[in-house]
């Protein structure tokens, strides 16, 4: 007898790693890859610690849904959203950088590794 189930599943990978502006001294930063978010993500704590650059474009802004029925008002383009993020994560890694970046993850050993390219 098959089973099948309907819907859909969001896997999550958390990782920790060490984040940086070019001649900076590393912060450590908690890293999560979330299959289930269209965004990529940084809380504004990390981007101050980091002093990013934050840029707002308020004539270009959708409405995105978060967890725990939360909305909010982001730019169209970005490379990462400032937003809050859930469990005390500094960096959500959505399927934006999942389909730009292909790495190869083993879910089982919770393990992410750049994809061999050759």
């Amino acid at each position: 007898m098959n089973h099948y189930v309907g819907g859909s599943f969001y896997a999550i990978l958390e990782i920790s790693a060490l984040a940086f502006k070019q001649d900076e001294t590393p912060a450590e930063v908690s890293i999560f890859v979330d299959n289930g978010s269209s965004l990529n993500g940084v809380t504004e704590a990390l981007a101050e610690r980091l002093q990013l650059e934050i840029t707002e474009h308020p004539d270009d802004m959708m409405t995105v849904r978060l967890g725990y029925n939360q909305t909010v008002q982001r730019p169209r383009r970005t490379t990462f959203t400032v937003m809050p993020v859930p469990e005390d994560k500094d960096v959500p890694l959505g399927m934006k950088w999942l389909r730009e970046n292909n790495p190869d993850i083993d879910w089982e050993r919770l393990l992410l590794r750049p994809r061999n390219r050759t």
